[in-house]
């Protein structure tokens, strides 16, 4: 299992959870989840990019941990769209 496969242990659970809507795609599940939690999406979105840079496509391990929920289940829900 590569260790994007596991929540990342760096990384705070959000306060305000939302559930993914079926085939939802990733951008508009981080948007959703930034806005529930009074955050800007982009900064949101680059926190779930992996450091040092924070650049690039968000880390099902980060987005794990935000949501508290395993990576595995994250990608089922979006299992028919582009993965991060």
């Amino acid at each position: 299992m590569s260790p994007d496969m596991e929540p990342d242990p760096t990384v705070s659970r959000l306060p305000r959870q939302i559930r993914p809507m079926d085939r939802e795609g990733v951008e508009t599940f981080i948007v959703r989840l930034a806005q529930a939690n009074h955050l800007q999406p982009a900064y949101l979105r680059d926190y779930l990019c992996p450091p040092p840079h924070h650049r690039g496509k968000p880390s099902w391990g980060r987005l794990a941990a935000a949501t508290g929920r395993h990576p595995a289940a994250l990608r089922v829900a979006r299992s028919s769209t582009a993965s991060p």
